[in-house]
């Protein structure tokens, strides 16, 4: 697979709450730059945007509105029956890490948290493990990001959001295509 990691690493931070206003700016430079290298078209996002304005956003919607979460950032929501947290997307998420022997941190965010696959994306193309790196991405991680893509635009996100989501969904769709799968 061609690339390195730095765009993950990327993507994984952007998916995580936001605490420095500094990563928004430099963000979204880094946004609209891997948007015009694979074609998307960008909308637009004042870089003043104040921090606390980006975490409400991720507040309502990866933890909670007042109609509940709206787009639950974890593989278990989407590939589990019971859409509960630490269920078949956090077993198999582990299993891929531990598989080359890789174990998550202990800490607040479950192991199939988007951006500790994101992650985990960025140091399998680090490590050059090709092959590793296509069937967690085509067997596991796209197995459930389109359909948290798909709430996440449904839900009218702040343009930091969806760009990032749009974003990360083309480079996951670029890595299977490079490996052969469709």
């Amino acid at each position: 697979m061609s690339g390195n990691g730095d765009a993950f690493r990327f993507l994984a931070h952007g998916f995580q709450y936001p605490e420095e206003q500094e990563f928004i700016e430099i963000g979204w430079e880094v946004l609209k730059g891997l948007s015009h290298d694979l074609d998307l078209p960008i909308g637009q996002f004042d870089t003043s945007t104040e921090l606390p304005v980006l975490q409400t956003e991720y507040v309502r919607l990866f933890i909670n509105s007042p109609t509940g979460v709206v787009a639950p950032p974890y593989a278990s929501y989407y590939i589990s029956r019971s859409q509960l947290l630490f269920q078949e997307g956090a077993d198999e998420a582990l299993c891929f890490y531990r598989e080359v022997g890789m174990e998550p941190e202990s800490g607040m965010e479950p192991p199939d948290h988007i951006a500790t696959e994101l992650a985990f994306v960025s140091y399998l193309l680090d490590s050059g493990n090709s092959e590793h790196l296509l069937r967690f991405v085509s067997q596991h991680l796209m197995v459930w990001y389109p359909k948290f893509l798909d709430r996440l635009l449904s839900a009218r996100p702040a343009e930091w959001y969806c760009q990032l989501g749009r974003v990360t969904g083309v480079m996951l769709k670029k890595i299977m295509q490079e490996g052969g799968v469709q």
